[in-house]
């Protein structure tokens, strides 16, 4: 899976609360979990920005990476 599926995924156990789905959220590991977060804050940041037309460099905090 890739980020955006995980987020969908942890998303979609949260909102939509069966068994099931809150099985597999307690299965996912912690790391896991808080790199989604990260991942999840970044692309916020990141539309936000763009968003409001920022055309300079953005800093990801999570990774300590400039994408120019």
């Amino acid at each position: 899976m890739d980020g955006p599926e995980m987020i969908v995924l942890i998303r979609n156990a949260i909102v939509h609360s069966q068994e099931a789905k809150r099985k597999t959220l307690q299965s996912i590991p912690s790391i896991v979990y808080a790199e989604v977060l990260q991942l999840g804050i970044f692309y916020i940041e990141y539309i936000l920005l763009k968003t409001l037309k920022y055309s300079g460099p953005i800093f990801n905090r999570s990774e300590k990476v400039l994408y120019q």
